[in-house]
């Protein structure tokens, strides 16, 4: 069995080298660069001989995030797009953008890498397992955000598309046990599956355990406001709730943009639920909207990780949330740091609103420090130190 996140957890600096580090030159092939990723990336450049990221556009259309790279060293490829749809049965379905970034060969051979990182299982890295035959002692990882919900209905042509690539990959990082389990039943071998927990910025997020009293109850959500997430779904059993419950005032914001926008402006909803709508908030200010809430809230259909679940947690909120999202399924326990529940079951759904709210404030301050702890090891060096890990594995 590969690595599960419960040994990550339980043992945080296991199976890591003293100040781990590799001494060849990586190429990062992503999609874009998201603001959350440039700290541990520069801690990685910091440790290695050199890093150079490959990424198919600045930013996707979708984000609003401005391409800010920090110090990195960031080639902008020449890539092909064209929209897709993914189907996701009849749970939903997605609209995606996807990039063929085709001087990805001539870029690897101008910058002749030690190791490649290629992000997912795409055309980016189908043509770094076609330099890796070309350049064989050139070490090939996939990082593979992928868990066993987001792949659920992915064709028999695409799993034979990544068996292949996995012949020739040296490792592969996934985010968690979902993950680990999915390259696992590829046929890929445990010992070269790297668990990877996604980390945030833990200091900008940090905060107090303990929250003022307020007559409200607090909820927050943030994120795209998209089928996938799940948001329909909870505002219904979060309004039947609060039918049953007339004497208590809850309220539930919602931070980030998307085609369910509109929806939810004209949600039906009791007196006793006030629903907020906030636009996307610059990654910097997050921080602050976390400290205000009392709980947070994911209820997604399907997320490879979930990382606003290290935000919120780090930030002491207990998370109610889908185990459908790998960090919730991976990171929250029970009435301990939160309360989980199958989205897809309305029932489910409504008992662990139910747990959540009948708490006392006196619980949530309990449970809030322990949110804390659960995640106060999973930070950006801690994942930088990760990689290392991986990269001195399939050297060695």
């Amino acid at each position: 069995m590969a690595e599960s996140i419960g040994d990550v957890l339980r043992s945080p600096n296991s199976g890591l080298r003293t100040a781990p580090e590799f001494k060849g030159k990586i190429a990062l092939l992503t999609n874009f660069l998201p603001p959350y990723r440039i700290k541990v990336l520069e801690l990685l450049m910091g440790s290695v001989r050199g890093l150079r990221i490959f990424v198919s556009v600045q930013m996707e259309s979708n984000r609003r995030w401005n391409a800010n790279w920090g110090t990195l060293d960031v080639t902008v490829l020449r890539s092909l797009s064209w929209s897709s749809r993914a189907v996701h049965g009849d749970s939903f379905h997605e609209d995606r953008t996807i990039h063929f970034p085709y001087d990805t060969l001539f870029q690897l051979r101008s910058y002749r890498p030690n190791a490649i990182i290629a992000a997912e299982f795409g055309l980016r890295t189908i043509q770094a397992a076609m330099y890796k035959c070309f350049a064989p002692r050139t070490k090939l990882l996939v990082w593979a955000t992928v868990s066993m919900v987001t792949e659920k209905h992915r064709g028999a042509l695409r799993k034979m598309v990544r068996r292949l690539i996995l012949e020739v990959a040296d490792g592969v990082l996934v985010n968690g046990s979902s993950g680990a389990a999915y390259i696992e039943g590829l046929g890929f071998p445990a010992g070269r599956i790297y668990v990877v927990p996604q980390a945030t910025d833990n200091e900008v997020f940090t905060g107090p355990s303990v929250r003022a009293d307020d007559r409200v109850s607090k909820l927050l959500y943030a994120g795209q406001l998209i089928d996938r997430k799940g948001l329909v779904q909870f505002h219904e059993q979060l309004s039947k709730w609060c039918r049953l419950h007339p004497d208590r005032e809850i309220s539930w914001t919602l931070i980030g943009t998307g085609p369910l926008r509109k929806t939810a402006e004209s949600w039906k909803r009791p007196p006793n639920y006030a629903l907020i709508l906030l636009d996307e908030v610059p990654y910097r200010e997050l921080p602050a909207q976390y400290h205000k809430a009392d709980i947070f809230t994911l209820p997604t259909l399907a997320d490879e990780w979930g990382l606003v679940v290290n935000e919120a947690m780090i930030a002491g909120l207990p998370v109610l949330g889908s185990v459908y999202s790998q960090a919730v399924e991976d990171l929250v326990a029970e009435e301990q740091n939160g309360w989980r529940f199958r989205p897809d079951h309305s029932d489910e759904v409504f008992e662990a609103v139910s747990r959540a709210l009948d708490c006392s404030r006196e619980t949530w301050n309990v449970m809030r420090a322990k949110a804390i702890e659960t995640v106060r090891s999973i930070d950006s060096r801690y994942m930088k130190d990760r990689i290392l890990r991986a990269l001195e594995d399939a050297c060695g």
